[in-house]
């Protein structure tokens, strides 16, 4: 259906690797139902809360139900001026109950674009702020992790995702080919990885039968939507 491949960060244990590389295959073939059943004219990328719309019926099969999404919680910071700690009201994105674990889960989305026969060759890079999103949403996570430190399972675990679905500009769809996106993702994205520690990846290449028509402000120019990537920093915040 797809080409795949998970390069999780060397530090990365077992349990949360083999539920995030399930999760992320999950999710992208529930993507791609969506895509093929509106005959490849929506692609639900448009904003965070549409990439939610996998993620939710990705965990509920995995999780054999055992999730909810925008669960409540008590958020705690450090004032700076008093120096105490100050709580406020707020949510998270994702609690579910994974391979007997909890996961506390912060869902981001941004974009990665591949540039085809650019300055005189080909690259694939994404927007600067990618690994800030990912970097607050584990903040986010820490900001609660003690409030849910009752929860069932072996351990718990705090997972940050962004993920970034890749887009080509092209003047017309008859231009695009397949495009080698794993070789130009490893020479564009590795070498700024080489400095955010922790950062796990997850690459899906749809192939040529996943395009879509995109009309902008110019009617000249054509989107395709051949990949998505999933960037992932987890940390574990509790061990019975």
């Amino acid at each position: 259906m797809f080409l795949q491949h998970f390069e999780p960060t060397t530090d990365l244990p077992d349990e949360p690797k083999e539920a995030l590389e399930k999760l992320f295959e999950l999710v992208t073939i529930y993507l791609l139902k969506y895509y093929r059943n509106t005959g490849f004219t929506e692609h639900g990328f448009y904003s965070e809360q549409q990439i939610k719309t996998y993620f939710t019926g990705a965990l509920l099969d995995l999780s054999s139900g055992y999730t909810i999404q925008e669960y409540r919680v008590n958020r705690g910071y450090l004032d700076e001026e008093s120096n105490e700690k100050v709580y406020s009201n707020g949510a998270i994105d994702y609690w579910a109950f994974l391979d007997s674990n909890s996961y506390i889960i912060e869902l981001k989305s941004y974009w990665a674009r591949y540039y085809p026969q650019r300055d005189g060759g080909n690259y694939l890079t994404i927007y600067k702020d990618t690994f800030l999103r990912l970097n607050e949403g584990l903040s986010q996570i820490d900001s609660i992790a003690d409030k849910l430190a009752y929860r069932a399972g072996n351990e718990l675990w705090g997972c940050s995702i962004c993920a970034a679905p890749i887009f080509v500009e092209l003047s017309s769809l008859s231009e695009y080919s397949e495009y080698p996106l794993m070789k130009y993702f490893k020479e564009g994205v590795t070498p700024k990885m080489a400095d955010q520690k922790g950062v796990s990846w997850y690459l899906a290449e749809f192939g040529s039968q996943y395009l879509h028509e995109s009309p902008k402000k110019d009617p000249s120019k054509k989107i395709v939507y051949p990949g998505i990537v999933y960037f992932s920093k987890v940390k574990r915040l509790r061990r019975n």
